[in-house]
């Protein structure tokens, strides 16, 4: 009788540890932040690096400057463009002005039947081109505005800053080459809390739901920081071309991303393997049984 109830006690234990496996189950991952890609503006040579990697930089800082002599060459043929373009313009509206005068006194005569109507056609037609001429003119200005806003905004990229408070991650060019234009001159990670990414199996991923809770165990780190999912990919991790058997989808899994909270979560290294045990939704559960 009493091996009985060791028996039964023992089964009642596995049960239990059973159904905390199923509703804490365990992901592993790696601690990352978010990484953001500065690219060149242009293909110009790097003429100065202000920081170095690891180097932690604030919003605005400078990272690093790109040879601007041939966008500064540009921004002031732009500046000559547009004042040339401002400086007809006075002359165009003038004679627009003394073309309309002109057209109202000839008007005015053909009135009184003094001008004939070829002089009123003669002074109409002056009257439009003068006016032409003077949208020309301010449309000239526009465009030349427009030109020399968009080579200013090129130049001032050239200086590439951080958009946000970072970490330098890593500097692929060296100073005096030249990176293609497009090409990442710079990469930074956030100076925020790092979050967990983890991957969840297809079993279980209709239970992971963001706001989730999860505790994160960190490899090298004692105690546990607690966390709340932000995201879970809607795409699997891989997904085949063919139809999924039911073997096939068990081999499924899902991109899970995970806030830590807490202060002490912001000075953890990026990179560490860890274990993210998460509080499955148990609506979603009692819906599949």
């Amino acid at each position: 009788m009493r091996c009985e109830r060791l028996w039964l006690a023992a089964v009642g234990a596995l049960a239990m540890l059973a159904c905390a496996e199923a509703d804490s189950p365990r992901f592993v991952g790696t601690l990352e932040r978010d990484r953001i890609e500065l690219i060149a503006e242009a293909s110009e040579p790097i003429v100065e690096r202000a920081v170095a990697e690891g180097a932690h930089v604030r919003a605005g800082d400078l990272v690093l400057r790109l040879d601007d002599q041939r966008l500064t060459a540009l921004v002031a043929q732009a500046e000559h463009r547009r004042d040339a373009a401002a400086a007809r313009i006075p002359g165009t509206e003038s004679a627009l002005a003394n073309a309309e005068r002109e057209l109202a006194r000839v008007a005015k005569l053909r009135t009184n039947g003094v001008a004939s109507p070829e002089a009123l056609d003669r002074a109409r037609t002056r009257r439009d081109e003068a006016r032409a001429a003077r949208d020309a003119a301010r449309a000239e200005h526009s465009q030349a505005e427009a030109m020399l806003v968009e080579a200013s905004v090129h130049a001032d990229r050239l200086a590439v800053r951080a958009p946000r408070d970072a970490h330098v991650d890593a500097l692929p060019y060296e100073l005096g080459e030249r990176p293609p234009a497009g090409a990442v001159v710079a990469v930074l990670l956030a100076d925020t809390a790092p979050y967990a990414r983890v991957y969840v199996p297809e079993a279980v991923r209709a239970q992971v739901v963001p706001g989730a809770r999860a505790a994160v165990h960190i490899d090298g780190v004692e105690g546990e920081f607690v966390g709340r999912v932000r995201s879970v990919s809607q795409e699997a991790a891989f997904t085949p071309y063919y139809a999924l058997t039911e073997r096939d989808r068990g081999r499924l899994s899902y991109l899970a991303k995970i806030d830590l909270e807490g202060e002490s979560a912001r000075q953890l290294p990026t990179g560490l393997p860890l274990e993210a045990e998460l509080t499955l939704s148990t609506e979603t559960a009692s819906a599949r049984e």
